[in-house]
């Protein structure tokens, strides 16, 4: 058994002894096999450092192209929006060069008919080219014609210098004339008065004043019954004895009707607006006429006594309403004395003439004082004579001019000063010889 056993292990040795060698052969090749596969994984090892450094390079690269790709992205967005805007101008641009080209278009068919034109001007600059031809030639004898008449005018002027010489003569003359202004006034009957200036050395100049009184407004419209013939024109001009501006010459404060009060009568202060609020009121209408025939001055002459009638009116009754406490309490026997002293006063002032203004009076019966019991009590008569009649035969101009230039008014040979018709109450002045 043992010896089996033996022979039996010997033969599985050998198998296996066998089995090693091949074993060790193969391990041999395997330990080679081995050998070459560290030395290729060391190759592929230093390959994967060189490739993992390669790859940073590439990431970091990468990073950098993703910062940059965002950077493109955003420019490309402003790129857009400016393409947009862009194109948006550009369909702007082609809708007004179309407009420009059909502009351009009827600019060429105009330039077409001006030249058309220019062409025709040219003809006709020709033509006048002749004339101003024929008219050089004429300027040459009207030049010659010219000197002819400058040499005659220097001995016109000559005439003219012993004409002016004679003319200072005429002027003192006239001075000396002007002191016999004669005043032929007034025709007085009830509630009315018709005035007359005319003027002794003047036969065609004359002043026509007609006055009556109303208990309004001044809502009578055609209280004088006049009616304009022809080119005839009536002004009507309203006059505010309280507020309408007077020349600063004349302006007193005691006089102004805004601040003034009476002290008898109550009366005053008359503030804006006092025509309509005021009860009872008085309109005094005045229908003013002048005539001044002399060719070459009737226009601005007559305007000028407008406009200066216009203001005495004006202070007059500025005068009469601020002088109320001075003559409310006069009787009819004192408003005549009164009246003959002031016409001695004007005419020791204006001269050694006879007096020439007449009043005449005649009264009628207690039935024709039946009228507004603001009226004036003046002194009635029958009808005016014919030669106080309105002339109505020529028609006036309105547009009275600023200045005029006329003899000082305070000379005395200037005659009369229109000023002091309405200076009731005060005493004249002495004036310089």
């Amino acid at each position: 058994m043992k010896s089996y056993e033996l022979c039996e292990f010997d033969s599985q040795l050998t198998a296996y002894s066998s089995r090693l060698k091949a074993y060790s052969s193969r391990l041999k090749a395997y330990s080679s096999r081995l050998k070459a596969y560290s030395s290729r994984l060391k190759a592929y090892s230093s390959r994967l450092k060189a490739y993992s450094s390669r790859l940073k390079a590439y990431s970091s690269r990468l990073k950098a192209y993703s910062s940059r790709l965002k950077a493109y992205s955003s420019r490309l967005k402003a790129y857009s929006s400016r393409l947009k805007a862009y194109s948006s101008r550009l369909k702007a641009y082609s809708s007004r060069l179309k407009a420009y080209s059909s502009r351009l278009k009827a600019y060429s068919s105009r330039l077409k008919a001006y030249s058309s034109r220019l062409k025709a001007y040219s003809s006709r600059l020709k033509a006048y080219s002749s004339r101003l031809k024929a008219y050089r030639s004429r300027l040459k004898a009207y030049s010659s014609r010219l000197k002819a008449y400058s040499s005659r005018l220097k001995a016109y002027s000559s005439r003219l210098k012993a004409y002016s010489s004679r003319l200072k003569a005429y002027s003192s003359r006239l001075k000396a004339y002007s002191s016999r202004l004669k005043f032929y006034s007034s025709w007085l009957k009830a509630y009315s008065s018709i005035t007359e200036y005319t003027c002794s050395f003047l036969p065609k100049f004359s002043i026509h004043i007609e006055t009556k009184y109303e208990d309004n407004k001044g809502s009578n419209d055609n209280i004088f019954d006049s009616e304009p013939k022809g080119e005839e024109e009536i002004e009507v001009c309203l006059v505010d004895i309280a507020y309408d501006e007077i020349p600063e010459r004349y302006y007193k404060e005691s006089e102004d009707l805004r601040y003034f009060k009476s002290e008898k009568t109550d009366r005053g202060v008359l503030q804006e607006g006092w025509i309509d609020n005021q009860e009872p009121i008085m309109c005094s209408y005045k229908l003013v006429t002048v005539k001044f025939e002399v060719w070459g001055l009737q226009t601005r002459v007559e305007q000028f006594v407008h406009k200066v009638i216009r203001d005495v009116l004006l202070l007059g009754h500025r005068q009469a309403f601020a002088w109320v406490d001075e003559w409310i309490e006069m009787t009819m026997d004192e408003v005549r004395e009164y009246e003959r002293a002031t016409q001695e006063a004007t005419n020791r002032k204006i001269g050694p003439f006879p007096p020439s203004i007449s009043i005449t009076e005649t009264p009628l019966a207690s039935v024709a004082r039946n009228g507004p019991s603001s009226a004036p009590s003046t002194p009635l008569s029958t009808e005016p004579p014919e030669y106080l009649s309105v002339p109505k035969d020529r028609p006036r101009k309105k547009s009275a001019p600023e200045t005029l230039t006329l003899p000082d008014p305070n000379r005395r040979d200037s005659g009369f000063r229109l000023a002091s018709i309405f200076s009731w109450g005060s005493t004249p002045s002495p004036q310089p010889e």
